[in-house]
């Protein structure tokens, strides 16, 4: 994180970011992971920051943190699912991970949550995830 321009940087180096991420995810146990620098990762790789972009990377990374529950991670996962990034275009899958984010605080998940029930008709649910 110090190098990825993230919350506690002040140094921007997406490359040393990139390499100090892998060098910790092949070298921690899949149960020190950290669901943040997983999520992180993800971002760095889906927008080609510091590497070249790898949507399938960037997919594979926000999976395994959005299964330890991180919220960013699942909604990244939801937007990837909504548009077809890496993976086929999945509007129900999307929803899932949108509710799962939102469920968890995540403020741009409960509104995409919003609109996509919205676009279901199902305005109850909508307005309960706009005003959550």
């Amino acid at each position: 994180v110090l190098y990825s321009g993230g919350r506690f940087s002040a140094i921007n180096d997406q490359e040393k970011a990139i390499y100090f991420f892998n060098l910790a995810h092949e070298v921690l146990p899949k149960s020190k992971e950290d669901p943040e620098a997983l999520c992180d990762l993800g971002f760095l790789y889906n927008n080609g920051l510091g590497c070249p972009k790898n949507i399938n990377l960037a997919f594979q990374y926000y999976e395994a943190s959005a299964k330890m529950g991180f919220r960013r991670a699942q909604f990244n996962l939801a937007c990837m699912y909504y548009a077809g990034s890496g993976v086929k275009s999945d509007h129900k899958t999307a929803l899932s991970f949108f509710k799962l984010s939102a469920d968890r605080g995540e403020q741009d998940g409960m509104y995409q949550t919003a609109m996509m029930y919205m676009t279901l008709n199902d305005y109850d649910n909508a307005i309960n995830y706009l005003f959550k």
